[in-house]
């Protein structure tokens, strides 16, 4: 299963576990999410209304617990940059840190 997300921990992860990082295209992210047949667990509203413009199909705001399991792959669009603290980003700030190159995916997976 396909799950999205804005950002990876350490916490979504119940046991030992190698874990295989790879940075991905908007392209390659467009082409695994182009179907909806993902889950979203992307908490905020701004940036689930970014993501659905760029990728081009609808992102539910959902702020569940997650675990990572070994058969999922992690989509995650992570910010290259720290916010200072208690900074919700509006929706065109986060497409302006798009444009800028500060937003990158990712995809995220147990491999063993």
């Amino acid at each position: 299963m396909y799950v999205l997300a804005n950002a990876f921990s350490i916490g979504m992860i119940d046991n030992d576990a190698t874990i295989s990082f790879h940075r991905a295209s908007l392209n390659e992210v467009k082409e695994k999410l182009s179907n909806n047949n993902f889950k979203s667990i992307v908490g905020h509203q701004t940036t689930a209304e970014f993501l659905s413009e760029l990728i081009g199909v609808e992102v539910q705001v959902n702020r569940e617990m997650y675990k990572l399991k070994k058969d999922d792959i992690l989509i995650v669009a992570q910010l290259k940059q720290r916010l200072p603290e208690g900074k919700v980003l509006s929706k065109e700030e986060v497409e302006e840190m798009y444009n800028k190159g500060f937003v990158e995916f990712w995809e995220v997976k147990i491999i063993r």
